[in-house]
């Protein structure tokens, strides 16, 4: 919690509105094979309270493929996060900083960037075959496939060609396009026809089972669960009301007192060097 207070305190010195997303309804169980630990409930009732306090916003839902879905839409400017799959979900914008806060270091990764630069050429379906086949949240991928392997099966249009066939085929038809388009895989890892992978990979392409890929897995990158689902359960993000509010000065007080125990003259001097000059920034 004292962390989060003092990354809060520089955030806030940012000309930013941040707007913070827990992991809601439909999350996953299991992640990368791993089941996940969530924080238990009174400390995300701590956290929440304090980003209040400071002003900020925050919503419940699942959490990557949420912030995903408001980048495309154009309802936040970035994504602070380390997810590698935030792109696959939808995001225009990621921002990893490399210190905890605002004023340190960032690296700034765009869509269009990723896309249209030469030598790496990745759009959305690109970086979704990616995700299939290095693994992600949901399942571990193909073992072998690297990196570079996978960028030059997807700027191959392997990924384009693979969404295509998710979502115009179904039941037989779609398990006969899967199995034609797995073999294509095979054979150009095989050949390597286009140039693009460097050598020939016979070894992966043999690794690869006529159980890749799995269906489910690949409609939650495509169909992911969020506020703008049909048929959600959940909170509905008002985004109009996403405006800087003033730092609650004396709830944070309290809370500082209450969870950190900073009293007398010891709290004004924390809150002297961390929380004024935010408070002031905030007034401006």
């Amino acid at each position: 919690l004292e962390k989060l207070f003092y990354q809060l305190c520089n955030f806030s010195l940012a000309p930013i509105v941040l707007v913070f997303i827990f992991d809601g309804p439909g999350r996953p169980a299991v992640k990368r094979g791993t089941k996940v630990i969530y924080r238990p409930a009174w400390l995300i009732q701590h956290l929440k309270a304090m980003i209040l306090s400071f002003g900020f916003h925050f919503y419940d839902a699942k959490a990557e493929a949420e912030l995903g879905q408001l980048s495309e839409c154009g309802k936040i400017d970035g994504i602070i996060t380390e997810d590698s799959d935030a792109f696959v979900f939808g995001a225009r914008c990621v921002i990893r900083t490399l210190g905890p806060s605002m004023q340190h270091s960032s690296l700034i990764y765009t869509a269009d960037t990723i896309e249209d630069i030469d030598g790496v050429s990745l759009d959305k379906d690109g970086l979704f075959l990616c995700a299939l086949l290095l693994g992600g949240d949901y399942d571990p991928g193909i073992s072998g496939a690297g990196p570079t392997i996978a960028h030059a099966l997807a700027r191959q249009g392997f990924g384009r060609k693979l969404v295509n066939i998710l979502q115009s085929f179904h039941g037989p038809q779609l398990d006969q396009r899967l199995a034609a388009w797995r073999n294509s895989l095979r054979q150009e890892l095989r050949t390597n026809s286009s140039g693009f992978l460097g050598k020939h990979q016979p070894k992966l392409a043999d690794a690869i089972p006529d159980t890749f890929l799995d269906v489910q897995v690949a409609r939650l990158y495509l169909h992911p669960l969020t506020s703008n689902s049909f048929g959600y359960v959940g909170h509905m993000p008002d985004t109009n009301s996403w405006k800087p509010n003033p730092i609650a000065i004396f709830e944070l007080g309290n809370f500082c007192s209450v969870h950190f125990g900073w009293n007398g003259e010891n709290l004004l001097k924390k809150l002297n060097s961390k929380l004024w000059p935010a408070v002031v920034f905030r007034l401006i």
